[in-house]
């Protein structure tokens, strides 16, 4: 609890503490240097031990406090309730003395606006940041428990993120510290695709049926899908072919196809299973029906367009990301019945597609893929598609601790 002076400190004499950079999308690659200004605006003199700026990205997880107690009880030994992977992490003292002084030590910063300029490279082995939509909880810790208390639908939540920031620290002689941070976005530019690469060009198709039996009579149910390729782009429409049939006397009444997202975890030990969890990425009503005793060809149809996302990755030192394309037939009858088919697919980096075209186009036999390939003439950054992550600061007693974050990822112009 502060006493009433540092809850007045706090209120009154800070009255700005932030982070800018100075690219206005906040979006930088490896060995970039990331340039900003720290600001403070004061309403009276502030003593000051120093200020200090800290960068650091990594990839992190936390496991929520009720399941480490559960599995400390099973196991009857401490688990780790955190695990992170650090890719760089600096501190630097910006500011330890009035300008003009040799000497270090307390100083007074007068009333008014400071702005203090940075800058920091960033290494050359980075990975693409990484939120999920509502602050980093994606992961069911399947592999940290024992079936016996085991569940998909009950599960404990990892908590994970691959974030990058900068965090300033007012430090204050006898008295509690300012401290504010502010996220960043980093993108790999480097190709994310393998030498197979060319097979995500090939058609992929997912086909599904279910006998249908009632008192009086029985038929069957099929459907089909078909992709012309599994490789698309942020901001490239997928297009798709269905066929279904109806031999009985149920009736085809919706037909919805949706983007899935699968993050997966590394096992922390050998042995375990690696942890997953699905996410809806976006949901499309074809507004598609068929009568019974019937079939149908739905060809080419627009299923939907790939959005602002984090490419597929699976050699991420923290998660490996996946999607796939769902087709969901619901049909009516007698009995209603639903039937699933899943298509997986890539979601490649927009900075992929001129090796690839280049890869294309030098080869004769490879020339006629091209047209599976959009043209991009550039790209736009867009906020990520799940929104904003906002999280507080941990032991931060400072009024400037609440932090909101959107990761950004290019979508090609087509």
């Amino acid at each position: 609890m502060m006493n009433s002076e540092m809850d007045s400190e706090n209120v009154y004499d800070v009255q700005k503490f932030d982070i800018t950079y100075e690219r206005a999308d906040g979006v930088y690659y490896a060995e970039d240097d990331v340039n900003g200004n720290i600001c403070i605006v004061l309403s009276s003199p502030l003593r000051v031990q120093e200020l200090r700026l800290t960068f650091k990205g990594r990839a992190k997880w936390d496991c929520p406090s009720e399941a480490v107690l559960q599995l400390n009880s099973v196991h009857n030994r401490s688990h780790d309730a955190t695990s992170e992977v650090v890719f760089y992490d600096k501190e630097v003292v910006l500011v330890d003395r009035l300008p003009g002084k040799d000497l270090t030590g307390a100083f007074v910063l007068s009333p008014g606006s400071h702005i203090l300029p940075f800058t920091f490279p960033l290494p050359k082995h980075v990975e693409t940041s990484f939120e999920d939509k509502n602050g980093t909880c994606f992961l069911l810790a399947s592999q940290l428990l024992p079936c016996s208390i085991r569940s998909c639908d009950t599960g404990f939540c990892v908590l994970g993120s691959i974030r990058y920031f900068c965090q300033a620290v007012l430090s204050r002689p006898w008295n509690h510290d300012f401290v504010t941070e502010r996220p960043f976005t980093v993108l790999k530019k480097e190709s994310t695709l393998d030498s197979n690469c060319l097979d995500l060009l090939k058609p992929v198709s997912r086909n599904d049926s279910e006998k249908v039996t009632t008192c009086c009579n029985s038929g069957v149910i099929s459907c089909e899908t078909s992709l012309p390729k599994q490789l698309f782009f942020p901001g490239e429409t997928v297009f798709g072919s269905m066929k279904v049939s109806s031999d009985s006397r149920c009736k085809l009444t919706k037909l919805v196809t949706r983007l899935e997202q699968k993050i997966s975890y590394p096992p922390r030990a050998s042995g375990k299973n690696a942890a997953t969890s699905n996410r809806v990425v976006l949901e499309n009503d074809l507004a598609k029906q068929l009568g019974s005793h019937s079939k149908m060809d739905w060809l080419n149809e627009k299923l939907l367009v790939i959005p602002s996302l984090p490419p597929s990755v699976k050699s991420l030192t923290i998660a490996s990301i996946e999607y796939e394309v769902q087709m969901e037939f619901s049909f009516a009858g007698s009995t209603d019945q639903v039937l699933y088919l899943q298509i997986p697919i890539v979601v490649g980096s927009v900075f992929c597609v001129p090796p690839l075209i280049e890869l294309l186009s030098s080869s004769d036999g490879k020339k006629s893929l091209l047209s599976l390939v959009p043209h991009a003439g550039s790209y736009r950054l867009e906020d990520c598609v799940f929104g904003k992550t906002v999280f507080e600061m941990k032991n931060n007693p400072s009024s400037f601790n609440l932090v909101e974050f959107v990761p950004r990822y290019p979508v090609i112009e087509i």
